[in-house]
């Protein structure tokens, strides 16, 4: 599993989060977060009320 946070580089735009599984799929966001921080912290929520293996077993929302 990967957790990729970013934006484009030299700007100021909101960050985006996505997880990445082991099968190669993909889990992003819909929303984007002003910080980094925001955005880590949005995927420790996810895993704490769902559990890790939600991003692999089904799509999730957020």
């Amino acid at each position: 599993m990967q957790v990729h946070i970013y934006r484009f580089a030299g700007t100021a735009d909101e960050w985006t989060l996505e997880i990445v599984d082991h099968e190669g799929g993909h889990t992003a966001w819909t929303g984007a977060f002003a910080t980094d921080e925001d955005a880590f912290e949005a995927f420790e929520h996810a895993v704490a009320e769902d559990g890790i293996r939600s991003f692999v077993e089904q799509p999730v929302e957020h």
